[in-house]
């Protein structure tokens, strides 16, 4: 039978669930949801095949004339069949019917497969420094205009960004090489949350013409006094034409303003003739409410036909107001601390007033204070002492924050647990962490306190290292954050009795390159753990991930080796889905044990041991995040985690 593509309904979504699993992209689990709570102008269309759904491609169509591709799936066993090929048309022609000019879509460097398809469908590359950014030009009518009396123009990236108002922009041209008339596109990319809906602002700035066959020699160009706002603040914005031209340029604007901003100043049509070798500018001052939604907000410019110049400002909160970490674990009658974080983003000063608010069980009085005086570019970061009342009982709590400035309440909450055993603390970057977060606390009596970088860069947290039975070393940051002097004391901790596991990753381990990632060859880390670090990069990976050929790697699954092992057991290691890459270790120390390795090359993955009198373990891949594909998904997933913690505990 032949590939039938049709918008999605709800009956699709046990195979669209499967494609998405079997392209790597997700776990397909939150498929009712998303086709559910499709927006207006969002849209999925998918390809089937002798009844059984095999690719899908998902558009947002919101704001003309800009349209996003986000997501592009394919079945792995249904591939190179043109059924992507066939979805993205269908795609495109609804773009097209709609009014769209242009569509959009970010691919990987390393997805030379799917760029060679993009380009066989009409998609050109449009910028030159991001991961990769393609548009398909479906309808620009100046463009289209030139192309009838210019047939040989063809579209050309300039390899090297420039400036437009301070910022970096790509500059697209459709160039005619006979008779060098040109059509300039300067724009930056966005991808961002708009108002509470996903939203894409191909934010062109600047529109450069010079074209005789058009009879045009222009420049139009967005401007504004601020492009970073935030809420309860004012700005001018606009656009400049300029006639480069020996003749008179007519011309009619049109403006259009995003709902969340206010402006008193008239929107209507302006017709408008510039004179020779002459400029024009139009502004309008306009105001973002208190209670406007941080994001992005486009403010647009049609001149005449022409593609919309669009000035894209950011909104954010007028304070930010932070409280971490976010995760706290304490025993009753025990210190802890946190991380009070504030920046001011309004420009004129004002009174801060702050109040940390305990659980009504701890009869204890809030912790307030005040400060006068702040503005803008402002930051105050402070440790503040937390105290647990002696009879507190075991259980989840909530610590609240309240800042209040310029009569607005911003909150903050860490999620606290108090409990005696075992307490693990987490160093990991803010990036997917949640499924190991849940995992661990799906035991009632495990308490956790993750730190993120900013945390370990600021908070004392190395003097509470007793505190803890167990600390686990995740992916932080690139390059290494932690210093030699914490690096040693972790060796001590564990030394005497703490508990210590790695996780893998690009930036853990030796790493992913020499000049950012890991380097922990040669370090205290390296005597903790059972195993031997590579001296060179160590990071294996498929083919979609890996920029190196040596390193490429086949998808593997986990292979458990010792089935009855405390941490292993009561897992169902047959169901355990395909993982995309490893750390690859020079050796297993004489007293490591491994547990689990790669089915196909019997690589070691997890390996435990001791330092001293503390036991120590290494997951030598993700959990969640880059390579773990589906890992999160597994049934044995919290299981293995709640085992491994309470081996590591001595529990």
């Amino acid at each position: 039978m032949c590939i039938i593509v049709r918008e999605i309904k709800l009956e699709y979504i046990d195979g669209v669930a499967e494609v998405i699993k079997t392209a790597g992209i997700g776990s397909g689990g939150d498929m009712r949801s998303w086709i559910e709570n499709l927006k207006e102008g969002e849209h999925i269309f998918v390809a089937e095949k002798d009844g059984k759904i095999i690719s899908l491609v998902s558009a947002i169509l919101k704001q003309q004339p800009y349209g996003f591709i986000p997501t592009v799936a394919t079945h792995s066993d249904y591939r190179r069949i043109g059924a992507a090929t066939k979805t993205l048309k269908a795609v495109m022609e609804k773009a097209r019917e709609a009014g769209f000019s242009i569509v959009g879509l970010f691919t990987g460097k390393d997805n030379i497969a799917g760029q060679g398809l993009y380009k066989k469908l009409g998609f050109i590359p449009a910028h030159p420094q991001w991961m990769v950014y393609l548009i398909n030009p479906l309808s620009i009518p100046l463009v289209d205009e030139l192309k009838a009396k210019r047939p040989f123009i063809e579209p050309k990236l300039e390899e090297s960004l420039v400036k437009v108002e301070g910022f970096d922009c790509a500059c697209l041209k459709w160039y005619d090489i006979i008779s060098k008339e040109q059509i300039a596109f300067c724009f930056s990319p966005i991808h961002r949350w708009y108002q509470g809906n996903s939203t894409v602002a191909l934010n062109l700035m600047k529109l450069d013409i010079n074209s005789p066959s058009l009879n045009l020699d222009l420049s139009i160009q967005a401007h504004a006094s601020n492009f970073n706002l935030c809420q309860d603040s004012e700005v001018s914005v606009g656009i400049t034409v300029e006639n480069r031209s020996e003749s008179e340029f007519e011309y009619k604007l049109k403006m259009e303003l995003p709902s969340c901003l206010i402006t008193e100043d008239k929107l209507d049509e302006i017709k408008q003739k510039i004179a020779p070798r002459g400029k024009s500018s139009h502004d309008i001052n306009v105001s973002v409410p208190k209670d406007a939604q941080v994001g992005v907000a486009p403010v647009c410019f049609k001149v005449n036909d022409m593609m919309p110049i669009s000035a894209t400002l950011g909104i954010r909160n007028m304070i930010e107001f932070n409280l971490t970490p976010k995760n706290l674990t304490l025993a009753p009658d025990e210190i802890g601390q946190i991380l009070i974080s504030l920046t001011g983003n309004h420009p004129e000063t004002s009174n801060v007033e702050y109040e940390l608010a305990y659980p009504p069980d701890f009869c204890l009085e809030s912790l307030r204070w005040k400060i006068s005086d702040f503005k803008q570019e402002n930051r105050l970061l402070l440790q503040q002492s937390v105290t647990l009342p002696s009879e507190t009982k075991h259980g989840d709590y909530d610590l609240t924050g309240k800042v209040t400035y310029r009569n607005r309440d911003f909150n903050s909450t860490i999620k606290l647990r108090v409990t005696d055993f075992p307490r693990i603390l987490l160093l990991a970057k803010d990036e997917e962490t949640e499924p190991l977060i849940e995992a661990i606390l799906s035991e009632p009596s495990n308490g956790l306190t993750w730190l993120t970088l900013q945390e370990v860069m600021n908070l004392n947290w190395v003097d509470s290292l007793k505190q803890y039975h167990s600390l686990i070393l995740d992916e932080l940051q690139r390059p290494r954050p932690l210093s030699l002097d914490q690096m040693w004391e972790i060796y001590h901790y564990v030394e005497s009795g703490g508990g210590f596991l790695m996780f893998g990753g690009w930036e853990t381990f030796q790493g992913h390159d020499a000049e950012q990632c890991g380097l922990y060859k040669g370090t205290p880390i390296e005597k903790i753990v059972p195993i031997e670090f590579s001296s060179e990069w160590d990071a294996y990976e498929t083919e979609g991930f890996s920029v190196d050929e040596k390193r490429t790697i086949e998808p593997f699954k986990l292979k458990c080796v010792d089935e009855d092992h405390p941490i292993t057991q009561g897992i169902d290691w047959e169901s355990v889905p395909p993982i995309n890459g490893y750390n690859k270790c020079a050796s297993v120390k004489e007293k490591g044990k491994i547990l689990i390795v790669d089915e196909k090359t019997d690589h070691p993955i997890l390996v435990i041991g001791e330092c001293g009198h503390g036991k120590v373990a290494v997951f030598l891949t993700c959990y969640s995040r880059g390579w773990a594909g589906n890992l999160k998904e597994w049934s044995g997933f919290n299981q293995l985690w709640k085992n491994l913690i309470q081996w590591l505990a001595r529990k």
